[in-house]
């Protein structure tokens, strides 16, 4: 990985609720209420908070219809450990934390 990436995702990942979120992503795809409703926070509040884990590269947006899903870029899906607990980032290992990043919830059903 280049040096350029890592600073760029040590930068995006230095907020609690950034690693909370790449934590919930670890699951799969989930659309912006569903990890809004996972972090007990309100939409706008992870929004904005998903625009920059994107912007960094760390996240990507899938459209389907009216519905956007986040899940982790495959570059960052790749250098998590199989336990779920790290992330490799080549010049830092970033610790996930314990337990599950939670189930996926139907978001049409909102």
């Amino acid at each position: 990985m280049r040096k350029l990436s890592c600073v760029k995702y040590l930068h995006a990942l230095a907020d609690d609720t950034r690693i909370r979120i790449t934590r919930v992503l670890l699951d799969g795809p989930r659309c912006v209420t569903d990890i809004a409703a996972s972090l007990s926070s309100d939409v706008g509040h992870v929004s904005y908070h998903l625009g920059i884990l994107r912007s960094a590269g760390i996240v990507e947006e899938d459209r389907q219809g009216q519905f956007v899903y986040y899940s982790l870029a495959g570059q960052v899906r790749g250098a998590v450990s199989e336990d779920l607990r790290s992330l490799e980032l080549g010049c830092v290992t970033l610790r996930l934390g314990e337990g599950s990043p939670g189930s996926r919830k139907d978001c049409h059903s909102e």
